[in-house]
């Protein structure tokens, strides 16, 4: 919807309003998780522990080791912007998917482990929970490095980190 009224109907917000909707636009896949998983899973009779450090962990890690290692070691975006489609699709899959897979399951495997999964959806739960981790830091590294990015790319950089990383 947002960049459906930012692309064709053409909104133009003030700067300090466009800034703040930028920045909640990032934050909205965090704000959904909490509103409906989190806060569902207070709920329950048994809710699942730890998914709090879960996320948690699975920003921390991102923001200190995996964006760092992909932007400034592996650097995908200076050698594979030229090449063809099928070959920036594996690069990018071989380089910053392995990483970001990686971190996330380790923080994972680590924080709930096998004492944790009772049932299968618990697995589901973790995963979602550092996914939602991950790509909130994702997120907030594109709008604080690309500050020029309007509403309309910001919600499908979002919509991009959201559906990568919960698949």
């Amino acid at each position: 919807v947002t960049f459906v009224v930012y692309q064709f109907i053409g909104l133009n917000l003030p700067e300090l309003v466009e800034s703040g909707f930028v920045l909640i636009l990032a934050l909205l896949p965090l704000i959904l998780w909490i509103l409906f998983s989190r806060f569902a899973e207070t709920r329950v009779p048994v809710p699942r522990v730890g998914l709090n450090t879960t996320l948690g962990l699975s920003a921390l890690a991102a923001a200190a080791i995996g964006v760092p290692l992909v932007n400034t070691v592996i650097q995908p975006s200076d050698w594979l912007s030229l090449e063809s489609a099928p070959t920036r699709i594996f690069g990018y899959m071989l380089t910053a998917g392995i990483v970001q897979e990686f971190i996330k399951f380790m923080v994972v495997r680590y924080v709930s482990g096998p004492r944790a999964l009772r049932i299968r959806e618990d697995s589901i739960a973790y995963c979602i929970a550092s996914a939602v981790g991950y790509m909130t830091v994702l997120n907030l590294f594109y709008v604080f490095n690309h500050p020029a990015a309007g509403p309309d790319m910001v919600s499908l950089r979002v919509l991009h980190y959201m559906s990568i990383n919960v698949a």
